[in-house]
């Protein structure tokens, strides 16, 4: 039998900061230039202590030299690494650069740094052209320890299901393994009224206390007058047909004259298009395509929250995927998120003069 240690650090807090779970919310924020996101990455690894976890879904063919010397200097400075990708051939080429503790998830479906007692989510962290060009959008999460826990308990349960063998998994996991946020335990920012919580899928079941994607989205639905979608994917079959339970969702909404604003990837493929026919039958639907400048990660905005997808939201990829959510009904962080909604809605062009 194999024995595997799951290195789990902790931070000893002041009662203050237990007090007060998150002292602000998470930052969405914006970058005009990939590699200044990339720059910040590595910064922030060259100066870690403690620990480096790394989920990388996508395939990679070429890492920055940049990335591999923080990581190693991350190392020198006694902090713990490890690296969780969905493709093989990221693995190989960490592995060719002397890196060994890297696990093979094909299912993975979210991109997420995690370096001391911060975190950056949502955009890739190995990012193929460093000179890549265009804005880039990512969560960072600072000042708020029991969301960084539970983003460490996500990836250490992650990391447990793919390296324990079956027969040695036991039925009761331990607190280290177990979410610390959910949708019936939001973390309060700043003492205030305002909360912040995770939800998930997962094809290996989920983690105890955290609630599924499919059981949380009608919530988020049903109370709102207006849903605004980003999709960071244009569905590639019909939608009617491949994701009832979203379609169903969607077309009770429209049916209640509640409103719902798509925007969505820019495309000429006239196949493609004629997938998302079925939501243009409603007058209180209108769908926009945006050209790639804008390309971000799939979020919704409802009356009272904002959720960011860390993949499509559609129903193969809930039931498929690993994926770790995010939404707030931070009012500021719904401001500045319906401010980026709008500057894109308002500069691209509208589905009748495509379709």
């Amino acid at each position: 039998m194999v024995t595997v240690v799951i290195m789990c650090i902790s931070y000893s807090m002041t009662i203050d900061e237990q007090i007060i779970e998150c002292k602000s919310c998470p930052k969405w924020e914006n970058v005009s230039q990939w590699s200044e996101f990339q720059d910040n990455i590595i910064t922030a690894i060259n100066r870690s202590k403690s620990r480096v976890l790394i989920s990388a879904p996508g395939k990679t063919l070429s890492i920055n030299k940049k990335f591999f010397d923080a990581l190693k200097n991350s190392q020198k400075n006694k902090a713990y690494v490890s690296i969780i990708v969905s493709e093989n051939t990221t693995k190989e080429i960490l592995t060719k650069n002397n890196f060994d503790n890297i696990t093979l998830y094909p299912n993975l479906r979210y991109d997420c740094i995690i370096i001391d007692n911060r975190a950056f989510m949502y955009a890739p962290i190995f990012i193929d052209n460093y000179t890549t060009k265009g804005t880039l959008s990512y969560l960072k999460i600072n000042d708020c320890y029991t969301a960084i826990d539970d983003l460490v308990n996500f990836f250490n349960y992650q990391w447990r299901e793919m390296n324990l063998e079956t027969n040695t998994k036991s039925e009761i996991l331990p607190l280290s393994l177990m979410a610390k946020t959910s949708s019936k335990l939001p973390l309060s920012i700043n003492e205030t009224n305002e909360s912040l919580y995770f939800f998930h899928n997962s094809p290996l079941g989920g983690e105890v206390g955290r609630l599924n994607t499919s059981i949380i989205i009608p919530s988020f639905f049903d109370p709102s007058n207006t849903t605004y979608l980003f999709l960071g994917s244009i569905p590639t079959n019909d939608i009617s047909t491949t994701d009832i339970s979203f379609y169903s969702k969607y077309k009770q909404i429209l049916m209640r004259n509640r409103y719902i604003l798509f925007l969505m990837p820019f495309t000429n493929n006239t196949e493609i298009l004629d997938n998302i026919l079925p939501l243009r039958a409603f007058r209180n639907a209108e769908i926009r395509f945006y050209s790639k400048e804008h390309k971000g990660p799939n979020y919704m905005i409802t009356d009272n929250n904002v959720i960011i997808f860390s993949h499509a939201l559609n129903g193969y990829a809930v039931s498929h995927y690993v994926g770790l959510h995010f939404t707030t009904n931070s009012e500021e962080f719904r401001n500045i998120s319906m401010k980026r909604f709008n500057n894109v809605w308002e500069t691209v062009s509208n589905s009748t003069d495509i379709i």
